[in-house]
């Protein structure tokens, strides 16, 4: 059985997440904000069903494949069903692990 490498990757807003590809999970590990509604707070991991391609200059969209509650604003706004989705800010440098001890 082969190792994947977690990757890290920072963001736009000065979110910085590290991805476990091999158990498909994410987690933020910190952030100048608070995480948004869909994520677990910094430093808990989180399972997804897929993400789209980590690539600077781009956004990363992870669907959870969970049951994901509505959240409240979208209640406000009449509307009864929503993607299980979260969307980053702009990609701006993936780390390069193997650099790392």
């Amino acid at each position: 059985m082969s190792y994947i490498r977690p990757m890290i990757f920072h963001t736009e807003t000065g979110s910085i997440y590290e991805i476990d590809q091999a158990n498909k999970q994410v987690r933020r590990l910190t952030g100048k904000n608070d995480p948004t509604p869909r994520q677990n707070k910094d430093e808990q991991w989180r399972k997804f069903s897929a993400h789209s391609p980590v690539i600077k200059g781009e956004n990363v969209v992870f669907f959870w494949g969970d049951e994901t509650n509505l959240l409240p604003e979208t209640k406000a706004a009449g509307l009864n069903s929503a993607i299980p989705a979260t969307i980053t800010s702009l990609v701006v440098e993936i780390v390069d692990e193997s650099k790392l001890s």
